[in-house]
């Protein structure tokens, strides 16, 4: 009802009932949740439900939040519900809850000693000792709001992942209600005479973007295939294939709050939701759940992202990459990374990234024969393809002798195309990627490189090829205990001579990263926090708290 404008509010006295001690009123409130999907509680302090629609569709959470009844189910131990858990009644209440979140979800759900079985699917193995006390599975939006409610009202944790890995395990909570939206698969594409709308499930990874949206329209995607699409939009979404970022071609979405509303937001949302709007497309992780994120893709043919073997040094390349500049919008953007350990098999030294307009084949294939196509150029030509790349005899001929200008010499023999990829044996991650300034980020690159030489097989180092705002991304990226200690101990040592001339950050930051070099407008987002999450139900270590807490900073 509350969907169709006017609606009607749950009743004192309905509340009143549903929030008895008994078992069978327990369970009349869970019908009522279940039927009532989009009724906005006000409060459930035993009976009171307001509901105020003068400015907005939705109440402000900010008095359910300081009100809301916390571990209803007297829930506290972070082994509740299992086998072992410290009391009867502790036991007793985890399979109430059990109950309640099965009733409520159509997919599976695991609950106490069924975790242990749980597919955590993440690169770090150490995810895995944080084994949640319920696991749900929701199918649909209305399934992930019910969850969110019965969590807040349950006392425990709450942990959350869509699509995706995870390197440093925020997606999980020892003994909490998990939320796993990987089955949210749903895809929808409109296509248009300027734009393409696609609608996206939070199950979706960056290899489904590239192979279901289709041709002739642009769009912000990671290199690393197995990435969350929602999670990547929600925090900025940096792609080296297009020039600009990733949230800025959201256009709406759907949020479960941490109040248990379900919300439609969009620039034309009422100005209550204004701030909201604004953090979940800066740091979505910490304010709310998103069941479906739609994004406006302009009509424009996707660059191309690829990756050739080299048998030059780091400064070879560095010296020759040029800038990028407006004027290169129609030309190749250029890039750099190695990445001893996974891509040994295939070329252990540095990797020349190209990130390409496509090609007019039609055209430019009636040039061939001018040129030598069974020469290097065609060799070249043959070796992108591999990577599922189209590029005509031209481009690649071009290629070549930009490459053979500027001293590069590719490595065509080697065993075949690198796959953008993650290791699978990460123990820990951290890096200190950021967005460089043009002016500046080759001396950066050189001052970081002398610490990459010495942990080659314990870290990956990345030029990105361009970044926003005149920026180029410089990353170093480690994944052992070893490596990491070193980066944080060199970014101690050189942070000022570094971070003034970065843009935001670009990656997984390392412990002891200053707030604000992460975030540089933390204090207005957590003002919004304060709003939407007083009590800090989806708290993110290294995201936004609200003001009365500290930052964690990265695990």
């Amino acid at each position: 009802p509350r969907e169709q404008g006017k609606g009607s509010l749950i009743g004192r006295s309905a509340l009143s009932v549903a929030m008895g001690g008994t078992k069978a009123a327990h369970v009349v409130f869970v019908s009522v949740l279940a039927v009532n999907t989009f009724v906005r509680v006000a409060e459930l302090d035993g009976g009171v439900g307001q509901c105020q629609r003068e400015d907005c569709d939705v109440i402000d959470d900010q008095p359910s939040l300081l009100q809301w009844p916390q571990g209803k189910y007297g829930l506290s131990s972070v082994e509740v519900g299992f086998s072992d858990a410290p009391t009867r009644g502790a036991r007793l209440a985890g399979k109430m809850l059990c109950q309640e979140l099965r009733r409520a979800v159509s997919g599976t759900v695991l609950c106490a000693d069924e975790c242990l079985s749980y597919d955590f699917a993440s690169w770090n193995p150490l995810c895995k000792e944080r084994v949640p006390a319920f696991v749900a599975f929701p199918l649909n939006k209305w399934e992930v709001q019910r969850v969110v409610q019965l969590a807040r009202r349950s006392g425990l944790p709450f942990s959350v992942r869509g699509g995706g890995h995870s390197y440093v395990c925020n997606s999980f909570k020892k003994g909490s209600v998990h939320l796993d939206m990987r089955n949210m698969t749903d895809f929808e594409f409109t296509e248009g005479e300027e734009y393409g709308i696609a609608r996206l499930g939070p199950g979706l990874i960056n290899r489904d973007l590239k192979q279901r949206i289709p041709a002739g329209y642009q769009f912000a995607v990671g290199e690393c295939p197995t990435v969350g699409v929602v999670g990547y939009l929600v925090h900025g979404g940096w792609s080296n294939q297009v020039s600009w970022l990733g949230n800025t071609s959201i256009s709406s979405m759907e949020v479960v709050t941490a109040a248990g509303h379900l919300l439609d937001l969009s620039e034309k949302s009422p100005q209550c939701l204004k701030g909201l709007w604004t953090a979940m497309r800066q740091a979505g992780s910490s304010f709310g759940v998103v069941t479906s994120i739609t994004l406006q893709l302009p009509r424009v043919a996707q660059r191309n992202l690829v990756y050739i073997p080299t048998n030059n040094s780091f400064e070879d390349i560095l010296t020759a990459l040029p800038p990028r500049t407006q004027a290169r919008e129609k030309l190749p953007w250029f890039g750099m990374i190695r990445w001893v350990q996974l891509a040994a098999p295939v070329w252990s030294g540095w990797w020349l990234k190209v990130s390409w307009p496509p090609a007019n084949t039609s055209i430019e294939n009636s040039l061939e024969p001018t040129l030598v196509a069974s020469g290097m150029a065609g060799d070249l030509q043959r070796y992108i393809r591999e990577q599922s790349v189209e590029v005509s005899v031209v481009q690649a001929w071009e290629l070549l002798e930009w490459m053979q200008l500027n001293g590069l010499t590719p490595v065509l023999d080697a065993a075949g195309p690198i796959r953008a990829s993650s290791p699978p044996f990460v123990k820990n991650q951290g890096s200190n990627g950021a967005f460089v300034r043009q002016d500046s980020y080759k001396d950066v690159a050189r001052l970081v490189h002398g610490l990459y030489e010495q942990f080659l097989s314990q870290c990956w180092f990345d030029i990105a090829g361009g970044g926003p705002m005149g920026t180029e991304v410089v990353d170093l990226s480690c994944y052992t205990d070893e490596s990491l200690r070193a980066l944080r101990e060199f970014m101690e040592a050189n942070g000022d001579a570094i971070y003034p001339k970065s843009r935001r950050y670009y990656n997984l930051p390392l412990k002891g990263t200053p707030r604000e070099v992460y975030w540089p407008n933390y204090a207005e987002l957590a003002v919004i926090k304060d709003k939407w999450d007083a009590t800090d139900f989806f708290d993110i270590p290294d995201g936004i708290h609200p003001t009365w807490a500290t930052w964690d900073g990265a695990s």
